[in-house]
């Protein structure tokens, strides 16, 4: 069982939603894992929240912004903030600091200079460096001495500064990082889709994508599907039909189409080739 499932146990044995991990005052951040359930729920930030999805989706929504979220989102939100979270089984990691933590206090620690940004919104990998020193917290919580309040601070100052990390990546829109979406969302998403993930209109993203890469989206895409087929032509316990499904296209006709223009044959035709290389016979 992993940690967030540990955690989650352990909030739905003891009846509450949530756990404090440290309820410290000064300069001792105060931090809680809230299970939220089916139910929208919404509160207000008395002060300088972040705050990281452990587990579910749905959607969550900071003053006018909103996002559909998933395992992984972290927000920075500021005080007096009103915020809504309509969750399946949702598990959050909320470090609340104290009134006289600030943003400028926040960005000393982090070692920011004043004219950067710390950001509002961003997503990590949970089983990434930013996640996994979140997850480090989980293990601190366990352990109750005297300097557990400190590690768990300094671990959650941690993972922030990861994400913060990974948010400046995402910010740019490097390269790698717009294939690292299309690489996972290639299956379902559109241009109007990925434009919604980074905060940008559909046009301006698609400018950027083709600066970056030198392709259009939908061309990134494609390729995507194409080089996903081929792996998949390569299963004999798959149907050609199967496969058009898995990635992402609803038509056979077009799916061919696609197909021969990418590598010059039909499907079938492909997969001979690629059953003949692995000396499969049927």
């Amino acid at each position: 069982m992993t940690e967030i499932a540990k955690l989650q146990k352990k909030l739905q044995e003891a009846g509450d939603a949530t756990l404090p991990l440290s309820k410290g005052k000064g300069q001792t951040a105060a931090c809680t894992f809230v299970l939220l359930g089916d139910k929208a729920e919404g509160w207000k930030n008395d002060s300088l929240t972040a705050l990281l999805l452990l587990a579910g989706t749905g959607h969550f929504r900071a003053g006018q912004q909103k996002w559909q979220v998933k395992p992984g989102d972290w927000f920075l939100l500021a005080a007096g903030q009103d915020c809504k979270a309509s969750l399946k089984e949702g598990l959050l990691v909320q470090l609340v600091l104290p009134e006289a933590f600030s943003v400028k206090d926040l960005k000393k620690d982090l070692m920011l200079g004043e004219a950067e940004e710390v950001g509002t919104h961003g997503r990590v990998a949970v089983d990434g460096p930013a996640g996994a020193a979140f997850l480090a917290a989980l293990n601190e919580y366990q352990t109750s001495d005297s300097v557990s309040s400190v590690l768990l601070k300094s671990q959650l100052l941690t993972a922030l500064a990861l994400a913060l990390r990974a948010l400046n990546e995402v910010g740019s829109l490097s390269e790698r990082e717009i294939r690292r979406y299309i690489s996972e969302n290639y299956v379902s998403t559109s241009v109007k889709d990925a434009a919604a993930y980074y905060q940008l209109s559909p046009n301006y993203f698609s400018d950027l994508v083709k600066k970056k890469t030198g392709q259009s989206f939908i061309e990134l895409v494609d390729e995507q599907k194409m080089e996903a087929a081929v792996r998949l032509l390569a299963r004999p316990d798959l149907s050609i039909k199967q496969i058009i499904g898995l990635v992402g296209y609803r038509g056979k006709s077009f799916f061919y189409e696609k197909f021969g223009k990418y590598y010059g044959m039909s499907p079938a035709a492909k997969r001979k080739e690629l059953f003949r290389q692995q000396g499969i016979n049927l």
